[in-house]
């Protein structure tokens, strides 16, 4: 929306931004290092990875549980969001 920024650290967090610079939302996705993370088309969602393998979407707003995709042995260089 232009309006926020969201980033992936390596203390395991994802945060949501706005483009301010103030801090909106802190999410801990990661045992270690969150590698990146994505917004959906409609800005709700946002899509996180870790250096741990997993993969997690979560509500930008805090509102809904984490969606937890399993770790399968393999580390993620980057993610994305499919049209359909």
């Amino acid at each position: 929306d232009g309006e926020t920024l969201a980033t992936a650290a390596r203390d395991g967090t994802a945060r949501v931004w706005s483009a301010g610079g103030e801090p909106l939302r802190r999410f801990e996705v990661a045992a270690r290092s969150a590698q990146g993370v994505r917004f959906a088309p409609d800005g709700r969602k946002l899509l996180v990875w870790g250096s741990d393998g997993g993969t997690r979407v979560l509500s930008v707003d805090g509102s809904d549980h984490p969606i937890v995709y399993p770790v399968y042995g393999e580390e993620y260089a980057t993610a994305a969001w499919s049209p359909d």
